[in-house]
């Protein structure tokens, strides 16, 4: 699961990363989604369930976020254990590691889906 911005994915704002793009297979959910706008706490499990399992995110599968260097990424985990998700793990060397990784496969800049 990818918990960047569409800019950073574009490439736009990744200091010392030399690409953009996405991990193959990832999915964005960006943590602001996540939030009620208006007072910044969760949404209500029932939109969070919504927010994931229309993207392809189910219970059953394993999680593994990233974002530039794992801090944004840990709120989706946190997320997803609040409404019973329990196979989440946290890439903690992020797009910061994978980004600059030779020979490590890149899609994009674009998801072939839209966030939010």
């Amino acid at each position: 699961m990818d918990a960047r911005t569409e800019r950073e994915i574009g490439g736009a704002v990744q200091p010392n990363i030399t690409r953009g793009g996405f991990v193959p297979s990832s999915i964005p959910v960006y943590y602001e989604e996540l939030l009620d706008p208006t007072l910044r706490t969760f949404k209500s499990a029932e939109e969070l369930k919504q927010i994931y399992e229309s993207r392809g995110v189910l219970p059953s599968h394993e999680v593994i976020a990233y974002c530039l260097v794992g801090m944004r990424a840990s709120v989706d985990l946190f997320a997803l254990h609040l409404i019973g998700y329990d196979k989440l793990k946290n890439y903690y060397g992020a797009w910061e590691e994978w980004g600059d990784g030779r020979g490590a496969s890149v899609v994009g800049p674009a998801y072939s889906c839209s966030m939010g």
